[in-house]
């Protein structure tokens, strides 16, 4: 009887201890939102099916071990300084004043051009808090190799480490530069870093979405995916990988320009800046005049007085947005007559983007793979606005006031309670 006890008891013992090894051991391998790291990385301009032209095994093993959306759904207007800025804070263009490439503020009575560093570094530009200010306010370490707004001292911060733009930088170098830092000693390593590759969108607007440079540089962007990935393995740490784009691609012509000055006369208008989007500042009085000339004036091409922009296009509480706005259908471009004939000498087709942000054509890419992240898991399209809230939960810091919603994509999370 007290052989059997004894028995007894060691076999419950050795339960207790196999059920509390594995707890341990689960508790181990369950993401600790405490010390996780998040890498976000953007490539310009990859629209959400160039994964269907070319063999991407790099992408599809990413895709694989995480999540991947059918596409990421960009802020309007589609392009590159907005969406990457909304990426960063979550927040619509007209909450952050990132409402163009080039624009003017009537309240400054100053421009601002992606062309121009003496706008880039002034703040005054910049609205809402991008997600490095966000972490390094929680005592998180924040490194960005490129990002709209990096360079800025926002709110007078920066990222802990930075590098100021040159598109020159090979791209292996990036990537090597990204690895070095997530090698640093604990104390210096950075929890969330930003890094951003733009050939595929200069390849896009040169070329066109459908062309064979391209394909081919959907191979190259790959082959860096791997490379990247590689590296990874080699760091201290799991690192989350997120990659995105800012937009997608729309094959453009010559025979699709709209002449502006066909329809309007120059000296009626104080500042526009013709293209795709563009927000027309009128001389005093001519608004009404303007708006009637150009109200049916060609079929592709829409004119809105501000007050009356669709409400799905979050484009209109900015005073940066002027009393007129005029959007091209997609695939068409609006110049004045003189770029026009400039175009016209130098190239036919090519690639462009700024429209309508729900054509799918502008739409571009998202996967996560990561401890952080599910595995083996498609989404639908999202906005792009989501994303903030989202690396914040992973990071486990608070987000600052943004217009995303983080029930939207938390389920993209391990553990998404």
């Amino acid at each position: 009887m007290k052989s059997y006890k004894r028995t007894h008891v060691v076999l419950i013992t050795s339960v207790l201890l196999f059920l509390a090894l594995l707890a341990c051991s689960q508790q181990k391998n369950a993401p600790d939102k405490s010390q996780q790291t998040v890498l976000l990385v953007s490539i310009d301009g990859f629209r959400w099916d160039y994964f269907q032209k070319c063999a991407t095994p790099h992408f599809d093993s990413l895709a694989k071990a995480g999540v991947k959306a059918d596409g990421l759904i960009p802020v309007f207007p589609s392009l590159t300084f907005p969406n990457h800025y909304s990426i960063i804070t979550g927040l619509y263009a007209e909450n952050h004043g990132i409402i163009s490439n080039y624009m003017y503020d009537p309240v400054t009575q100053d421009s601002f051009s992606i062309k121009r560093e003496s706008t880039i570094l002034n703040p005054v530009w910049w609205g809402g808090e991008p997600l490095w200010n966000t972490a390094e306010k929680q005592g998180l370490r924040a490194a960005s190799f490129f990002w709209a707004g990096s360079e800025t001292a926002i709110d007078g911060l920066h990222p802990s480490m930075y590098k100021k733009y040159d598109d020159d930088i090979p791209d292996k170098t990036r990537i090597d530069s990204v690895l070095s830092w997530l090698a640093y000693p604990e104390s210096k390593r950075p929890r969330f870093i930003t890094l951003y590759f733009s050939f595929i969108d200069h390849l896009g607007h040169r070329y066109g979405p459908d062309s064979p440079e391209i394909v081919q540089g959907i191979s190259r962007m790959d082959s860096l995916i791997g490379y990247l990935g590689d590296g990874l393995k080699r760091v201290p740490q799991e690192v989350n990988l997120v990659v995105v784009s800012d937009h997608g691609m729309a094959e453009t012509s010559t025979d699709r320009i709209i002449e502006i000055d066909d329809y309007i006369d120059l000296n009626d208008v104080s500042y526009a800046d013709w293209y795709i989007v563009s927000t027309v500042l009128p001389k005093d009085g001519k608004r009404d005049v303007l708006y009637d000339k150009l109200y049916n004036a060609h079929p592709n091409l829409h004119v809105f007085k501000k007050e009356d922009i669709p409400a799905r296009f979050h484009f209109q509480n900015n005073a940066r947005i002027h009393p007129l706005v005029l959007i091209a259908d997609t695939g068409w471009e609006v110049m004045t007559k003189a770029r026009a004939q400039r175009r016209r000498q130098y190239k036919k087709f090519g690639g462009a983007h700024g429209y309508d942000n729900m054509d799918k054509r502008m739409h571009g890419i998202f996967l996560a793979s990561g401890p952080a992240f599910q595995k083996d898991m498609q989404v639908s399209s999202f906005q792009n606005v989501h994303i903030y809230d989202l690396i914040c939960s992973v990071l486990n810091i608070t987000p600052a006031q943004n217009d995303g919603q983080l029930d939207s994509v938390k389920y993209f999370s391990a553990n998404p309670d």
